[in-house]
């Protein structure tokens, strides 16, 4: 779905009340996620409908209405259904706010990216988020997301210059595999 699960994810949470209960409509939805509602066959409106539809097949939401036949401008709404007693990444408003303000970006695909670098995050002590870090090999962001070395430090710019993330590359490591020493940089 070209990154827009995590942008519908993060707007059912957003609009949801205390009793886990996100009031909607496709239309909304569509615009706060920074696309334009599209009736056309493959276009937002029928791909939004398919993943709220995926949502609710695989439990994630509760819903009485037939997500495939909702219009547009109707009001709707679904109960979230997830363990939040896990750890989870953190995304604030702030955080989400700036980075749809990117323009000429992919913003659902560097969103997926913050998402991702903030889920791997190693929050030994979660009240002081300034030193929360983690250690991930770069080259694995790169495989699980689909995204290019050259799309990667792009948005690590991107997000550097927002105050979103601080990167940095330590050292070089060896890695000895079978009689042969490879330079690693360490992430």
């Amino acid at each position: 779905y070209e990154y827009k699960l995590i942008q519908i994810l993060d707007y059912l949470y957003y609009t949801s009340c205390k009793k886990g209960i996100s009031r909607f409509s496709l239309e909304e939805m569509i615009e706060f996620c920074g696309y334009k509602p599209n009736p056309h066959e493959g276009h937002s409106n029928q791909i939004f409908k398919s993943i709220l539809c995926r949502l609710k097949e695989e439990n994630y939401i509760m819903s009485d209405y037939n997500l495939n036949k909702i219009k547009p401008k109707d009001f709707i709404q679904c109960k979230l259904n997830f363990d939040y007693s896990k750890s989870c990444a953190l995304i604030t408003d702030e955080a989400r706010d700036k980075i749809y303000s990117v323009k000429n970006i992919k913003n659902a695909q560097l969103l997926a990216y913050y998402c991702y670098i903030n889920a791997k995050i190693n929050d030994k002590n979660k009240k002081n988020f300034v030193d929360n870090c983690t250690n991930v090999m770069l080259i694995n962001i790169e495989w699980n997301l689909n995204i290019t070395k050259k799309t990667r430090l792009k948005y690590d710019e991107i997000l550097n210059e927002l105050d979103l993330i601080r990167c940095k590359i330590f050292s070089t490591r060896y890695v000895h595999i079978d009689e042969v020493t490879d330079a690693r940089t360490s992430p």
